[in-house]
């Protein structure tokens, strides 16, 4: 599947495109085909650095919390 991760502080130009390993459900758990998402204001203050010392960038992740 395809993701959007941020991996390194910056303007909208550091979102990457990614392809990741579709996960697999455990017990009791479903997979949830999403089509779309939205972003939060925290969002942009990650991916900007404003808010590294709430969520510091130290690996590939995708927006949202």
């Amino acid at each position: 599947m395809r993701a959007v991760q941020i991996t390194e502080y910056g303007d909208p130009s550091v979102l990457t495109i990614t392809d990741v390993t579709l996960p697999a459900p455990g017990n009791g758990q479903v997979l949830v085909d999403v089509r779309a998402a939205a972003l939060n204001p925290l969002d942009i203050k990650l991916r900007s650095g404003a808010a590294h010392s709430l969520y510091p960038c130290a690996r590939a992740r995708p927006p949202g919390l």
